[in-house]
C-alpha cells in the first residue's frame, strides 16, 4: 500500500515511532518504508499554519519532543486540497489535556477511521480475530 501511494506519513511520524526504546511493529516498520513513500515526507507550511489556526490545540503542550500530530493533519489536509482522497487512521479519539486527532479531523473536515475499521477495509484480519473466527460455531446457513 505504501508503494502504491495509498499510505502517506510525514517524517515526524517516522521519527517519533523510531525514537521509542523498544518500538512495536509499526515503530520498526515505518523507518523502512521511508524510501517507498510516494507522497512527500514534509507537510506544506501553509497547510501546517492552517491546521494550527483551526486545531492547534491538538499539540500536547507537556510533550518535550516535537509532536507529530499537526504534521499528520497538515499532510492529510494538503493531500485532500490537491484532490487526493485522504483519511487518517487513528485511535486517538478522546479529548483530554489536548484535543484528539479525531476532533482535529472533524474541525478540519478530514476523514478519519479507527485501526480496526481500516484493517477490515483492507481485508486484513488480526490474529485475535482469526482465532475467534476459527472457534466460532458454524452458522445455520452452512
Amino acid at each position: 500500500m505504501v508503494k502504491a501511494g495509498q499510505i502517506a506519513m510525514p517524517r515526524q511520524v517516522i521519527n517519533e515511532m523510531s525514537e521509542i526504546a523498544h518500538p512495536d511493529l509499526p515503530g520498526a516498520w515505518a523507518p523502512g518504508m521511508r524510501s517507498d513513500l510516494q507522497h512527500p515526507l514534509d507537510a506544506d507550511f501553509a497547510d501546517l499554519g492552517h491546521v494550527m489556526q483551526i486545531a492547534g490545540d491538538v499539540v500536547d503542550v507537556n510533550k518535550t519532543t516535537e509532536d507529530a500530530d499537526p504534521y499528520v493533519l497538515a499532510l492529510a489536509y494538503g493531500l485532500k486540497r490537491q484532490g487526493n482522497a485522504a483519511c487518517i487512521v487513528t485511535e486517538d479519539t478522546v479529548d483530554r489535556n489536548r484535543i484528539s486527532i479525531a476532533t482535529a479531523c472533524d474541525r478540519l473536515n478530514l476523514d478519519w477511521v479507527g485501526v480496526r475499521d481500516f484493517l477490515a477495509h483492507c481485508n486484513i484480519t488480526t490474529k485475535k480475530e482469526a482465532v475467534l473466527q476459527e472457534e466460532a460455531p458454524p452458522s445455520d446457513a452452512e
